[in-house]
């Protein structure tokens, strides 16, 4: 794929668009020829009209009813909402048999794993909380707790006593988890809100924010995890999730216009220690894939 020109480009594109999609084989070249791509034309060698016949060459994938798509159009109007986090929970697969290789091709990515991935370990996290506890009521604060699948499913796997307050700015979402998770009305709390707004009148065991602070640029970080600070009860534990720059799909994410604050394991200590933490709370977690980054803050 060395020396392409526009036309070069969008020709592979075309191609693959016309055949439906790549094939398992061909996974690792499309994420190459997306990482060279956008090598190329960061280095300037392409005009601003390449990118948009890109994705005109990509238009026919490019449907809400795609996971590409879906994140392209943003059709809730902000990236990464609710529907598109829970389609990568079930690793929803287009109904359009001529467009569910690119949803396949999707879910394969490391990414998107790393997505799914975290469900995992907020269950692995509660539980741990759970037996460090011994029985005690749990208390934990879900931010930008979006269709809430994951309290969902811990909930209907244990008795443990444990109840979520969860807050998200989408009605939508709150909606949704409400529906989903009904049968556990004395357990979850659904709150709209944001984080910068929402009263924090009590203390939890446990502050979780999974998908949020990586839409932050590091001052609005800061900020709103100052504030969180005071809010853990003694030997609580605040959390928060963060993509890191060893994301190998950042490509895709930037030609669907996905775009988050990647940030490194030395990066999260930095921003906590600036925020008043000392280095001895703090530790870093990650997922099986290493791609989504997990701060920990111990009281």
């Amino acid at each position: 794929m060395k020396d392409w020109d526009s036309k070069t480009h969008i020709d592979y594109v075309r191609q693959l668009v016309s055949r439906g999609g790549p094939e398992s084989e061909q996974y690792q070249e499309l994420h190459q020829w997306s990482r060279q791509f956008y090598a190329a034309s960061d280095a300037g060698s392409f005009n601003g009209e390449t990118l948009p016949a890109l994705r005109e060459a990509m238009s026919p994938v490019l449907y809400p009813e795609t996971m590409h798509g879906y994140a392209y159009r943003k059709p809730r109007g902000y990236p990464g909402d609710f529907e598109l986090i829970d389609r990568h929970y079930l690793s929803y697969i287009c109904p359009d048999s001529r467009l569910a290789k690119w949803d396949r091709f999707w879910h394969a990515s490391r990414a998107s794993r790393a997505v799914r991935n975290r469900k995992d370990y907020f269950h692995n996290l509660l539980q741990q909380r759970c037996s460090d506890r011994h029985g005690k009521r749990l208390n934990i604060l879900n931010i930008a707790s979006g269709s809430g699948r994951d309290i969902f499913e811990f909930l209907s796997s244990t008795n443990a006593e444990v109840h979520f307050d969860c807050i998200d700015h989408d009605q939508n979402a709150i909606d949704f988890a409400s529906n989903l998770c009904s049968a556990f009305p004395d357990r979850v709390t659904f709150t709209k809100s944001n984080v910068v707004r929402f009263h924090l009148g009590k203390q939890y065991d446990l502050i979780w924010a999974a998908g949020l602070f990586d839409y932050f640029n590091d001052a609005l970080f800061k900020r709103v995890l100052r504030r969180l600070l005071g809010s853990m009860e003694p030997g609580g534990q605040l959390v928060i999730g963060n993509f890191s720059p060893n994301n190998p799909n950042i490509a895709w994410l930037r030609f669907v216009e996905w775009h988050l604050h990647h940030r490194s394991e030395g990066q999260l200590r930095a921003i906590a220690i600036e925020s008043g933490v000392s280095a001895d709370r703090i530790r870093i977690g990650q997922e099986p894939e290493g791609v989504n980054l997990f701060l920990h803050i111990h009281n």
